[in-house]
């Protein structure tokens, strides 16, 4: 996963800043309709626990990204983007654990360049675990929801005047309270991502 995690930012680097990518392709100027985009690449997930000390371990996993919106003018999109995580434990006795993080964002897309932009906005967010043990075909889920925001930035390389490459990464943070039996407690989630997606125009 971490050599994963290098080929996708390489790409990333080397997509924004190629200088061998003509000016022409890298003009979107057809921002006046929808737009949709679809995105993977490699996500990581650390949890804090609200007014302690407690922080776990960053986990890292495959990561999933969906946009879509319209733009208000040659510069700014309004949209709503969705991106989500998760990963999977196997025990020594067969036992599996699956957690999940989606998180939901009203986005704002701004493009102080042609093929740059910032994005962000408020966020929902649910995490879910699934535990499943080897001696029973039942499982055991719980999922709770929250609520934050989101920042990113990325790159517009266009191919055709509606489709482009679309490398992106983006950080989120959300704070979901969950009952662990003794009260209510806050949990902070720090989810960050880099993604190469593709985007159509219309």
């Amino acid at each position: 996963m971490k050599i994963l995690s290098i080929c996708v930012a390489s790409l990333f680097v080397a997509l924004i800043l190629s200088p061998a990518t003509s000016q022409a392709a890298l003009e979107p100027d057809t921002h006046t309709g929808f737009y949709i985009g679809l995105g993977v690449g490699v996500g990581s997930v650390q949890l804090k626990v609200a007014n302690s000390d407690f922080e776990s371990q960053t986990e890292t996993s495959g990561a999933g990204q969906l946009r879509l919106g319209a733009a208000v003018s040659q510069t700014v999109l309004l949209g709503v983007e969705s991106n989500g995580w998760t990963k999977q434990y196997q025990f020594l006795g067969g036992d599996k654990t699956t957690t999940t993080l989606n998180s939901v964002a009203a986005t704002v897309t701004w493009y102080p360049t042609h093929y740059f932009f910032l994005k962000g906005g408020p966020a929902l967010a649910s995490a879910s675990v699934e535990y499943a043990p080897a001696t029973s075909n039942t499982t055991w889920s719980r999922s709770d929801n929250g609520g934050g925001f989101m920042i990113g930035a990325g790159g517009e390389l266009r191919l055709t005047r509606k489709f482009a490459l679309v490398p992106s990464a983006q950080w989120m943070w959300q704070r979901i309270t969950t009952n662990l039996g003794f009260g209510d407690v806050d949990l902070d989630l720090s989810f960050f991502s880099i993604t190469m997606g593709v985007g159509w125009y219309w």
